[in-house]
C-alpha cells in the first residue's frame, strides 16, 4: 500500500509501504488460500487491531462469500472488539 491514513494511532502511516499477499493452492481435494500482510508486525499499535480485522475478513467473510455466494463485509461500523475499542 503506497499510503494510509489511520486515525487511531499516533503514526498515521502505519500501514505505508506494506504489501497484501493471498497464495492460492490446492491442497488434496480443497483449496488452500494463505493471507500475508507483508510489514505488518507486532510492534505497530494498530497490529493486535489489524490481525483481529483480517482475521475477521478472511477466516469470516471472505470465507462465507467463497462458500455460500454472501460475504459479511464492514458496512461502516466496528465489527470486532478492538476495532470498536478504537472508534
Amino acid at each position: 500500500m503506497l499510503q494510509n491514513y489511520f486515525s487511531f494511532t499516533r503514526d498515521e502511516t502505519e500501514w505505508t509501504d506494506t504489501k497484501i499477499s493471498f497464495e492460492i493452492a490446492k491442497k488434496s481435494d480443497q483449496t488452500q488460500l494463505r493471507f500475508t500482510h507483508i510489514g505488518l508486525v507486532p510492534h505497530y499499535e494498530c497490529y493486535d487491531a489489524c490481525s483481529d480485522g483480517w482475521s475477521t475478513y478472511i477466516n469470516g467473510s471472505l470465507r462465507d462469500l467463497i462458500v455460500t455466494g454472501a460475504g459479511q463485509p464492514n458496512v461502516g461500523e466496528a465489527m470486532t472488539e478492538s476495532e470498536r475499542v478504537l472508534s
